[in-house]
């Protein structure tokens, strides 16, 4: 079984460049052939004969989701991200509405010399009560879920508040989930409140903290994930508000509107950078979090992690006890997820 997870590894490693040349011109569609490849090997439930490897069951001092935005509608069976090493699934940024996010293909922009993207997606969704259904096909996998949630772009203060609420009642009964996750940092559309004026900023996470606390089950978490281009300014209002909520964590951090040239070249003049490009900025975002907030404070470390060396780099701190993944994957394969997991 395990030697087959060997060949998958493989497999990507040799057919990597050719299928980033087939999707050059849209990098969206080689994303939508795994998510049907998730469905197939599911469906004829060969999914642990090929994916499962004993790196699945070490344990390990950190756990390790999917990032935002891997599994947007929430149509990757869980259990086959289990196989693949995830130990949590996250679904989303979900939002109430269908959203279909801006506008021209290619929203994506992939730089492997520098294990990089840029992405403009801006939120496209089907609707949490679409998600919902997906997300009920699957039942006793055992996969702790986390839904990333925003509002609808588009949405106004009242409106933006409801929206946000009810995503939280459409999701907070589906199985397994455990945890949400307030997004209030997406660098593509309007809803990226840390473009905000301080005093906005601030006023706008207390409401929408409150809007998710007032739906959300007693036992589900909830953790905000915050912008790696924050001032340390607002790093001190964000703590200040959170103190006053019961939120559990902290996710450092999306991707950044800074495009380096380092790493982005060229760039597309739009959009989010992930991968290498906002490394050392989540980390020092991160870090901040780590100095600054309480002893109880989780923090989920995410932002260009695509080694064991910078796996062991970002959970240093005895409050980072799980970490996310996506452009890293994207570059490396599934094969970082063995490294990442016979890492600790």
């Amino acid at each position: 079984m395990y030697l087959l997870r060997k060949v998958v590894d493989n497999t990507y490693d040799a057919f990597r460049d050719l299928i980033f040349r087939l999707t050059t011109e849209d990098p969206e569609k080689a994303h939508e052939r795994f998510i049907e490849l998730s469905d197939w090997a599911s469906h004829l439930k060969i999914d642990k004969l090929l994916f499962d490897n004993g790196s699945n069951y070490k344990q390990n001092k950190f756990d390790i989701s999917n990032a935002a935005g891997f599994n947007k509608n929430g149509n990757i069976p869980p259990q086959f991200l289990r196989y693949l090493g995830f130990n949590r699934n996250v679904i989303g940024t979900v939002t109430a509405d269908p959203w279909l996010g801006n506008n021209d293909r290619p929203r994506i922009w992939r730089y492997p010399k520098t294990n990089s993207m840029v992405n403009f997606l801006g939120l496209p969704g089907i609707g949490a009560k679409r998600v919902a259904e997906n997300y009920s096909m699957y039942i006793n996998h055992g996969v702790p879920t986390t839904v990333s949630i925003m509002s609808t772009p588009g949405k106004k203060r009242k409106d933006e508040l409801e929206d946000i609420a009810l995503t939280v009642r459409i999701m907070r009964s589906l199985y397994k989930v455990d945890r949400f996750e307030l997004n209030i940092s997406c660098p593509n559309t309007e809803c990226g409140v840390s473009r905000e004026g301080r005093q906005t900023y601030r006023s706008k996470l207390n409401d929408m903290l409150s809007a998710v606390e007032e739906i959300a089950f007693p036992h589900q978490e909830i953790y905000l994930k915050i912008s790696p281009d924050l001032t340390e300014e607002y790093v001190d209002d964000s703590l200040e508000v959170i103190q006053n909520h019961n939120v559990k964590g902290i996710v450092a951090t999306n991707t950044t509107r800074d495009h380096d040239k380092k790493y982005i070249n060229p760039s597309p003049g739009k959009g989010g950078a992930s991968g290498t490009a906002v490394y050392d900025k989540a980390k020092k975002i991160q870090d901040m979090f780590d100095v600054k907030s309480s002893r109880k404070m989780k923090i989920v470390a995410v932002g260009g992690i695509d080694s064991a060396e910078k796996a062991r780099e970002r959970t240093s701190s005895e409050k980072v006890k799980e970490m996310q993944i996506y452009t890293g994957l994207i570059f490396r394969g599934p094969k970082l997820l063995e490294e990442l997991r016979r890492a600790a």
